[in-house]
């Protein structure tokens, strides 16, 4: 009984990475169009080069912190850096932010968003909220 139980747990989580995984052209094409205005502006009010490894911060939402210190746990061990948790007193609810420097093209950061979302709908109460960018200031201080 105990390995039929444990052949359903590896079963569900692996079908569960799958799920979180696997992104549709259609799904990455409705992301892309949110994300085409944030590439557009970048492109056009800035000078920074997109296809050198930039600072991306990523951001979650829950109404318990629980939650987010689970996420913050899986992320870090996908290469993400912690920033903070903290509490929204307007609102009530915790924030989640972690960053990562790489390099990001609209349809990787739109796939991305994609599979972010479903992690926090898999960490139940959670919600993914977005990105952010910047530049890579770590290059400046070596």
């Amino acid at each position: 009984m105990k390995k039929r139980i444990a052949a359903f747990v590896a079963l569900f989580v692996c079908l569960l990475g799958a799920w979180i995984y696997i992104v549709t052209p259609s799904e990455r094409a409705a992301r892309a169009k949110v994300n085409q205005g944030v590439f557009d502006a970048i492109k056009k009010d800035s000078k920074w080069n997109m296809k050198s490894p930039m600072l991306y911060g990523y951001f979650f939402i829950s109404e318990h912190e629980a939650p987010l210190k689970a996420l913050r746990f899986i992320l870090r061990i996908c290469g993400h850096r912690f920033v903070d948790i903290w509490k929204d007193q307007k609102s009530e609810k915790y924030w989640l932010h972690v960053e990562k420097i790489q390099v990001q093209n609209l349809d990787s950061i739109s796939t991305k968003d994609v599979r972010l979302k479903r992690l926090g709908e898999v960490m139940f109460l959670s919600e993914y909220d977005g990105w952010d960018v910047g530049p890579d200031l770590t290059k400046a201080e070596k």
